[in-house]
């Protein structure tokens, strides 16, 4: 009896410490759920990479086209306003020779040159006196008006209009009759300086402007 009695009591202990040794199972298993957070830790991580190169994107702004508008300023091309003063045309008639425009031809006989007058010519000028001579070709009457039609130039291509103080003997301007002639002088007062003369008769009712030579 005292045999079976210890046995009975070896066979407890043993339960009991195959009790005690169950539970240790159940407590190793938290670091499997740290694991897994771990592993969770983990993937997030690897996200925040591929959200840098997404945010990495926006440095490819390089669209630099726009300097090349600057290039097409070409406006430097604004310069030309002196034309005004053009130098005459080459094609001018000599004294003495006849050109037609407007039903009339036009001729210029003479020039002579003069510091007196009704009115004396300003220091360093003269008055530049021209004889020129209208027939009327058409069947109507025609208008010649100095002030208007006619006025002369010089090489830089300056113009000079009629000049009232000239002591010219008679005026061009009237009115030419069918058939008829008209003649007269213009005067103009112009630096004695001046070169490349030029007289125009530019009508002022249709017609090509004529150009006669009035160098000395």
């Amino acid at each position: 009896m005292l045999y079976r009695a210890i046995l009975l009591v070896a066979i407890a202990v043993v339960f009991a410490g195959c009790g005690g040794t169950a539970t240790a199972p159940q407590s190793t298993a938290v670091p499997t759920s740290t694991a897994m957070t771990a592993k969770a830790t983990d993937t997030t991580m690897r996200v925040k990479p591929t959200d840098t190169t997404m945010m990495a994107k926006p440095t490819g702004t390089s669209n630099a086209p726009a300097p090349t508008d600057t290039t097409s300023s070409n406006s430097p091309t604004r310069t030309t306003g002196a034309a005004s003063t053009s130098a005459p045309s080459t094609g001018a008639l000599a004294i003495g020779t006849t050109g037609e425009t407007a039903g009339l031809k036009v001729t210029v006989t003479g020039v002579r040159r003069d510091e007196k007058g009704l009115l004396d010519a300003s220091a360093g000028m003269e008055y530049v006196i021209i004889n020129v001579a209208f027939e009327n070709t058409t069947k109507e009457d025609q208008a010649v008006s100095s002030l208007l039609s006619m006025s002369v130039k010089d090489s830089t291509g300056q113009k000079y209009t009629i000049a009232l103080g000239a002591d010219n003997k008679t005026s061009p301007d009237g009115t030419v009759p069918v058939g008829g002639k008209l003649q007269g002088e213009a005067a103009y007062e112009i630096p004695k300086t001046a070169t490349g003369l030029v007289f125009t008769y530019d009508p002022f009712i249709g017609g090509s402007p004529l150009d006669f030579k009035l160098d000395k």
